[in-house]
């Protein structure tokens, strides 16, 4: 018997060892595989885009609903996209919490560019609450 438990005490410390091993080989090529991406990243020559005149203006249609707890979130990271003509539209569509008292009362207005508006509209399937924000560089 205490043969048996200490045949299995060294399988088990070994297979512990070899396991740790292959996680830390995974881990070194991973490493080494996100090292070499980024510096392929970093050789492409992405700044022309916001210094050209001739890169079209882009509209982000954002739908939310019931988006109470992450709209401030969702929005600020919107806006963190580095483009030179960016529009944000937040549609609420419907929403039965607090989404949209979330959007009016988010800094992201003020601070990341001019609300143009944040409006009510009718539609045939109930109401549409649209929130516009315009950003340019």
């Amino acid at each position: 018997m205490i043969r048996v438990l200490d045949i299995s005490n060294h399988t088990l410390f070994w297979y512990y060892v070899a396991s740790n091993l292959a996680y830390l080989t995974m881990l070194i090529v991973a490493l080494k595989t996100s090292t070499a991406h980024q510096q392929r990243l970093q050789s492409h020559r992405l700044p022309w885009i916001k210094e050209s005149p001739l890169v079209p203006p882009i509209t982000i249609i954002a739908p939310a609903h019931n988006e109470e707890k992450s709209i401030r979130v969702a929005v600020r990271n919107l806006f963190e996209l580095d483009y030179p003509q960016l529009e944000i539209i937040v549609v609420n569509d419907g929403s039965e919490d607090r989404t949209l008292e979330e959007m009016r009362m988010s800094s992201v207005c003020g601070r990341s560019g001019p609300c143009t508006s944040l409006k009510r509209r009718a539609r045939p399937c109930g109401d549409c609450t649209e929130a516009r924000w315009t950003q340019d560089y």
